[in-house]
């Protein structure tokens, strides 16, 4: 870079009451804001001392550091997620990752029975 320009990226995150997201960091700073509903959000260790997040609320979470968040409550969430990065680059904790950073499933898993 070094030319005063940052590439950012955007996206807004909808969850359903329970959905917790995989522990997972990016190597770009991050931040996010709750544009409905309530979330806890922590990083890996604060599992204890989640952040409680509502509507309105934001915060910046630094590169490399391995976080997740939670919906709380009874409505849905949404989630404004802002990367300073032109590439969505995830690395889950629990799982390998694709060249775009979504969680490559297991090829040789075989299908339940009476599943759809």
């Amino acid at each position: 870079m070094g030319d005063g320009e940052t590439p950012v990226r955007t996206g807004i995150q909808v969850s359903e009451p329970g959905y917790v997201a995989p522990m997972h960091s990016h190597p770009y700073t991050e931040l996010l804001f709750v544009v409905e509903g309530e979330t806890e959000v922590w990083l890996q260790g604060g599992e204890a001392e989640p952040l409680r997040m509502r509507e309105g609320d934001c915060v910046v979470l630094p590169p490399d550091i391995p976080h997740s968040f939670r919906t709380v409550g009874e409505r849905r969430m949404r989630l404004l997620g802002i990367h300073a990065s032109a590439d969505r680059v995830v690395h889950y904790l629990d799982r390998q990752t694709d060249a775009n950073g979504y969680p490559v499933l297991d090829a040789d898993l075989k299908p339940v029975a009476g599943a759809r």
